[in-house]
């Protein structure tokens, strides 16, 4: 078995990226919440538990500091997944649910280590069909996901192919922009009371 230093130590070996690329996605994120857009996540397996965790995280900007966010994640209704799985198809479980939300402003944002999974490719062309704003959020060697030309593409390259690694990156991307959002809303409204 490993050692936990072992293991800590192959976050070392990922390709970080820039803080350019990071500073894109918080901004994203910041105008989608500053605009009152809606905004959407999906993922697949550990993934979709890390757009969960993100848009909950979103969701209690409110509690945090009073800003309302609109935010769900795709996974979030296991009846409508496996019936769309099921009836439709797997690979629109995500894409299809975007349909109803054509009547509003949105920014997809997207888990994927592999960047190659359909239901997610599929989701990020239909919402590029509908003119939303997107964020892949990958790992690895971004897949295709990365060649479709989503508005933010932030990539934790990883030459081992490390789900784990890849979702532990991911997962701490989404803490930093919440941490983010916070102190730049309170300065905001510190600034708008001076």
């Amino acid at each position: 078995m490993q050692s936990f230093t072992s293991y800590k130590s192959r976050h070392g070996e990922i390709d970080i990226p820039s803080d350019l690329i990071i500073s894109d996605f918080f901004n994203i994120v910041f105008e989608a919440v500053q605009e009152n857009k809606t905004i959407i996540c999906a993922g697949n397996g550990g993934s979709s538990t890390t757009a969960e965790h993100f848009a909950t995280d979103l969701s209690l900007l409110y509690k945090r500091i009073g800003k309302k966010c609109d935010v769900l994640s795709l996974t979030s209704n296991s009846g409508l997944l496996t019936a769309i799985g099921n009836d439709i198809d797997f690979e629109q479980i995500f894409s299809y649910q975007l349909e109803q939300y054509s009547d509003r402003e949105v920014l997809l944002v997207g888990f994927s280590a592999s960047g190659n999974s359909l239901n997610i490719v599929n989701a990020f062309t239909k919402a590029r069909e509908m003119g939303f704003r997107t964020a892949a959020i990958l790992g690895f060697d971004g897949g295709k996901l990365q060649l479709l030309g989503a508005d933010c593409v932030v990539l934790f390259g990883d030459e081992n192919k490390d789900y784990g690694i890849a979702e532990n990156f991911h997962l701490m991307l989404c803490h930093y922009v919440i941490d983010e959002l916070i102190k730049r809303f309170r300065t905001n409204s510190q600034l708008s009371l001076g």
